[in-house]
């Protein structure tokens, strides 16, 4: 559920950021919009990263024998995805600034 919330989260900025004037409102529009169409191919390999790396496999198999405090997986789960659209976010305002942004044909 996260990795669509995520994407719902782009797509509402999106929406947000098509409402703005001047180059890099225009910049951050369209890098959010690339950003939207790459989060399809990132976030599962995100995922998937996550689930492989060693404390996470620990985690899962103490979520399945029901020894593990719900609280702190869930917390570490959403600070990475927070973190991941997060920088989904500064990158396209970044690349905006600096004038990086798909141009019009």
């Amino acid at each position: 559920m996260r990795s669509v919330g995520l994407i719902v989260c782009l797509f509402l900025l999106l929406i947000v950021s098509g409402f703005g004037s001047g180059a890099t409102a225009e910049g951050f529009h369209r890098n959010i919009l690339v950003a939207l169409w790459i989060s399809f191919l990132v976030v599962p390999v995100f995922v998937s990263i996550l689930w492989r790396t060693p404390p996470l496999r620990r985690v899962a198999r103490r979520l399945r024998t029901g020894d593990l405090d719900e609280q702190k997986w869930e917390l570490w789960m959403s600070l990475g995805f927070s973190g991941l659209l997060t920088s989904m976010i500064i990158t396209a305002f970044i690349l905006a600034l600096n004038g990086h942004y798909p141009r019009q044909r």
